[in-house]
């Protein structure tokens, strides 16, 4: 992703990705952007889904989900279509978790922001056909 990024195509296949740049969020709940947020999810997935993960975070979930880390290795694994594994759609929900956040955001009167989709705002959202 980040060398599809880098090359300047990421905005042309993900336009709606891209409009997270520069989008803030809460600082309470957020460090980066919308699209340095969903940047990264995706890159904490990788690295979680490692066999030997070696970053804090890799080992760190795999501690956490010890209890249960050869099923959910295998779940991941399993083909949900032919040649595509449902870690291939973990990935792209991790990519696209927080797409909407642009198009729905707003900044209250105590300059709280907050991310509510509403219905005509659902609709902006949605690509042309």
């Amino acid at each position: 992703m980040r060398l599809l990024d880098d090359a300047g195509l990421l905005d042309e296949l993900l336009p709606e990705l891209a409009e997270g740049r520069g989008v803030e969020q809460p600082e309470q709940f957020h460090v980066y952007d919308v699209f340095e947020h969903n940047m990264r999810a995706v890159e904490a997935l990788d690295e979680m889904l490692r066999r030997e993960p070696s970053g804090f975070l890799g080992v760190e979930l795999w501690r956490i989900f010890a209890w249960c880390a050869d099923e959910l290795r295998a779940y991941l694994d399993e083909q949900m279509t032919e040649g595509r594994q449902r870690v291939a759609l973990v990935k792209l929900a991790a990519l696209l978790h927080d797409v909407a956040k642009p198009r729905t955001r707003s900044v209250e009167g105590d300059g709280r922001t907050r991310f509510f989709a509403t219905p005509t705002r659902a609709r902006a959202w949605r690509r042309p056909r």
